[in-house]
């Protein structure tokens, strides 16, 4: 991958709020290694310099997306050992490091939908707001199961119509709705499955804006609100306090008056208080399931 296409890869990145974060992830593990395997280096040195450098780059793109960060700090590390290897070995070898990521990332969200899947059991009705890849992969597990879902619009863009055609294609019975409706259809629902960005240390949850008021909604009605999350998307003490972004407010159509700003926050926090079970690909802890950071 040459300076320009990633440089173009860099402002898709910073600019794509449609896909989740393990999805922004394995997108960027990918670049990772497509850099490795033709990314220009004379030698060793310069290769690792290189991958070290783009690392860093597609990482401070998106610095309030934990796996993204993580996965690829993971990488940095396992890639600086490469020192004394051949050119061509350690292009190779760089490369299969970011694909073994790749695969972890994959197998984490089968190994959490799995878990998902017993603690929500047959014949259920699941509300979920956004559009997380990990949930999909929930309601693929379940799909044989009699499961029922209602899927929020997730408005600006939509996210929650991605879910549709998958949810269609297996036969999933789905309610779609508003937001504004959250409250009045959380009461129909027997638990709310929500994915998650990122997980502050102490349990809150960086997801699509409107999960916070999800959480209320399902608080008030005695509603079970699950959070599906692998475990690397937890922030680190010395990652701080996450930047929420966002979007453009022009795709909110408001009206082009005097005085008049549009905001279009992208994320919100969902308090740890507000949550019922943290399903890792470890699975939830007995009692009330609390998230160890251990």
């Amino acid at each position: 991958m040459d300076k320009n296409d990633f440089r173009d890869f860099l402002k898709q990145l910073t600019e794509d709020r449609v896909h989740g974060a393990s999805e922004l992830s394995r997108q960027c593990l990918q670049i990772a290694a497509d850099s490795a395997l033709h990314g220009p280096a004379r030698d060793p040195a310069s290769l690792l310099s290189l991958l070290e450098e783009r690392g860093l780059q597609m990482a401070a793109q998106r610095p309030s997306v934990a796996p993204l960060v993580n996965l690829l700090a993971r990488w940095r590390l396992q890639v600086s050992e490469l020192k004394d290897m051949a050119l061509d070995d350690a292009r190779w070898q760089a490369a299969q490091l970011a694909i073994d990521l790749m695969q972890l990332s994959r197998n984490a969200v089968r190994d959490v939908a799995a878990h998902a899947r017993e603690l929500v059991g047959e014949q259920k009705t699941v509300l979920t707001h956004s559009a997380s890849s990990t949930v999909l992969e929930v309601f693929h597990q379940l799909k044989e199961s009699g499961v029922r879902a209602i899927v929020t619009e997730s408005r600006p863009l939509q996210l929650g119509h991605r879910m549709l055609a998958k949810l269609s294609e297996w036969a999933i019975p789905t309610t779609l709705i508003t937001e504004a409706q959250m409250g009045l259809f959380v009461r129909q629902a027997d638990c709310v499955l929500v994915g998650a960005d990122s997980l502050m240390p102490d349990g809150t949850v960086i997801n699509n804006a409107g999960t916070y008021l999800l959480a209320l909604a399902a608080h008030d009605q005695g509603v079970p609100f699950y959070v599906c999350c692998e475990s690397f998307k937890r922030r680190g003490p010395d990652m701080g306090q996450p930047v929420l972004d966002e979007g453009g407010g022009a795709i909110l159509g408001a009206p082009d008056l005097p005085h008049v700003t549009a905001a279009n926050v992208c994320f919100d926090l969902t308090p740890a208080w507000l949550v019922t079970a943290w399903i890792t690909e470890q699975g939830t802890p007995p009692g009330r399931h609390e998230l160890h950071l251990d």
